[in-house]
């Protein structure tokens, strides 16, 4: 096929086709399925397919990818990494009850991750928790706030 960073370019590429995309998912080199993950394009049923990765670099980038579904990331919620968790905790976009549930885990980080995410945040109380946070004054208050934290 092509050299290393052909592949690795094309996997992040958002213009690289979809068939090219679901190869490249299947690759042995780590960082090449960890690219495809991050690809807003990669399809749905890849990223599912990545969720269950055997690298932990790989999940995390699905747990990142904004194309997610809410599904994939209630799996990734429950991940034996404790990285991964960390990572959705982090991440303004996943539902509010995701985040609660994290803010019970029995990793000690991801606990305090994902409170924090939750106070930056800031929603007012009565807020519908099963929502998914990925409106733009979320995550934009997320964003803005975060380094000053």
């Amino acid at each position: 096929m092509d050299s290393l960073q052909g592949k690795y370019i094309k996997a992040g590429h958002t213009e690289t086709p979809l068939t090219e995309l679901r190869l490249l998912a299947r690759d042995d080199v780590d960082n090449i399925r960890r690219r495809v993950a991050e690809n807003v394009r990669t399809p749905l049923d890849v990223l599912l397919e990545l969720a269950v990765d055997d690298n932990a670099e790989v999940r995390m980038a699905v747990a990142d990818n904004v194309q997610t579904p809410v599904e994939t990331l209630w799996l990734l919620s429950g991940d034996e990494h404790a990285d991964v968790r960390y990572s959705i905790a982090e991440n303004p976009r996943v539902p509010l009850a995701i985040l609660q549930l994290l803010c019970q885990d029995s990793n000690p980080y991801v606990s305090s991750r994902a409170a924090r995410t939750l106070r930056i945040l800031s929603l007012p109380p009565g807020s519908d928790a099963n929502i998914h946070s990925g409106d733009k004054t979320q995550s934009k208050n997320y964003w803005s706030q975060r380094w000053y934290r």
